[in-house]
């Protein structure tokens, strides 16, 4: 099994909002690809192009695509600015419930998440001061993501 096929098979579902002609770059490894680049450690959206600049030929090895260059960087901005953020949720969350094994009836299963990196939200990409925010929200029934306390909450 290829590391992160699950996640990429996952982004599959993600709507492209892009025309039928405007689809040189797949949706879903544009998507893994900055998902890879902020994992390391990428703020912008220069950062996620230089990485995928500076790494196209192992991941189009790694995801079998067969891309010449990377994206421009407006490509990629308006990509993810045209993304539907509900859908991208919905995918990324059944993804990650699908990583968690059922718990036992009347059980639930806890993450536990360092308050100190998350401080109420996790800040996905900032570009020009304007950023991208995930707030916590809950997995479902049997899952539960309790937030860190923030400043007025102790």
């Amino acid at each position: 099994m290829v590391l992160f096929s699950r996640l990429l098979a996952a982004l599959a579902d993600v709507p492209d909002p892009r025309r039928a002609q405007g689809k040189r770059y797949p949706l879903p490894y544009l998507l893994m690809s900055t998902v890879l680049a902020l994992l390391s450690g990428a703020r912008s959206y220069r950062g996620i192009i230089t990485f995928l600049d500076q790494r196209r030929d192992h991941l189009n090895r790694h995801f079998g695509v067969s891309l010449k260059r990377a994206p421009a960087l407006n490509t990629l901005r308006h990509v993810l600015h045209r993304l539907d953020t509900v859908d991208l949720e919905e995918v990324l969350r059944t993804h990650a419930k699908g990583l968690l094994p059922e718990p036992a009836t009347g059980e639930r299963t806890a993450i536990a998440l360092d308050g100190k990196v998350l401080r109420g939200r996790f800040v996905l990409l900032v570009e020009n001061g304007v950023g991208i925010h995930h707030q916590h929200h809950h997995m479902g029934d049997a899952y539960g993501i309790v937030p860190p306390l923030g400043k007025g909450d102790r």
